[in-house]
């Protein structure tokens, strides 16, 4: 875990800024630092949040996403809490451990996956370029 959070060390404490410094930009950021680019779907730009309204099903829609058990890292994982539909997104990045950030966090953190409030979940590979 040491190795990915200082290889991510300079995005915790980026302040959220919807549409700016969201979930979904930090996705896409995290999985760049991996080599691997993700595009920027229009659907993607829902107004909610961190953007995503349901993400699974927009992930879903599309080929290159692949739903996993076990996730991988880096591993996208779609969220859902206090709400009917998922709605949030984080980057699973090993040891137990995902880096995300939202309005009520305030800016990007690490936190554990265990952590009850982040039990809806659905984790998916990318399989794109």
């Amino acid at each position: 875990m040491s190795d990915q959070k200082a290889f991510l060390s300079d995005l915790l404490g980026i302040p959220f800024k919807f549409q700016e410094t969201d979930c979904w930009w930090l996705a896409r950021e995290v999985f760049k630092r991996f080599g691997i680019d993700i595009p920027e779907y229009a659907v993607s730009r829902k107004t909610f949040d961190c953007n995503l309204e349901n993400m699974p099903a927009i992930i879903e829609e599309r080929t290159d996403w692949t739903e996993c058990k076990s996730p991988p890292v880096p591993c996208m994982i779609a969220m859902q809490f206090g709400l009917p539909f998922y709605h949030h997104i984080g980057v699973y990045i090993g040891d137990n451990r995902f880096i995300h950030t939202s309005k009520a966090r305030g800016a990007v953190t690490i936190e554990k996956l265990d952590n009850p409030l982040y039990a809806k979940r659905k984790f998916y590979t990318f399989n794109g370029n």
